[in-house]
């Protein structure tokens, strides 16, 4: 079943429906400069996300217009959920790339990830390269902390290998969680 308006609509219905006041104004101050449109708490969005990648998740990247953080977040965490092989999906992260503005999107969309297969990891690596040299802060910072093999991570690659030590300068902003 193809994803229409109407099921975008439903779906900025559901984040209304979850807001939280209380959370919004806390997250709000954790987020300098990005106003939430409604509040909503990360898990609830996963689960939202994780629905829309059950169904027709090209079809709401079609549909849907990131106006607000929550929107951006969903749609950051169904590209990293999708089930499409990563010649695919890369196109897709490259295009959300410049729609990370803030540290929760980048670490959401990142722990959204999960390479299982060594070919998806390297892929992901051979991506990744040239964004270490971004000047656009979360484009450099994006995926690799939280990739499940140490081998993907750039902090591990670039201490194991003097040669991606110097293509990329260690810029102390990288929280490996493996």
């Amino acid at each position: 079943m193809a994803f229409t308006q109407e099921d975008y609509q439903k779906v900025l219905q559901e984040l209304a429906a979850q807001a939280d006041p209380q959370y919004k104004a806390f997250h709000e101050g954790l987020i300098p400069g990005r106003q939430m449109t409604y509040g909503v708490r990360v898990p609830v969005m996963r689960a939202i996300a994780k629905k829309i990648t059950k169904g027709d998740p090209l079809g709401f990247l079609a549909a849907s217009l990131p106006a607000s953080y929550e929107e951006c977040m969903v749609r950051g965490m169904v590209i990293a959920g999708m089930k499409l092989p990563m010649e695919g999906r890369l196109p897709l992260v490259e295009g959300f790339l410049p729609l990370i503005d803030n540290w929760a999107v980048c670490d959401c969309f990142c722990s959204s990830f999960k390479l299982k297969k060594p070919e998806e990891q390297e892929a992901m690596w051979q991506f990744l390269l040239p964004l270490f040299q971004s000047e656009e802060e979360f484009s450099a910072r994006t995926l690799p902390q939280r990739t499940k093999s140490r081998r993907a991570c750039p902090c591990w690659r670039a201490w194991a290998s003097p040669s991606i030590t110097s293509a990329w300068q260690w810029p102390g902003r990288c929280r490996c969680v493996m």
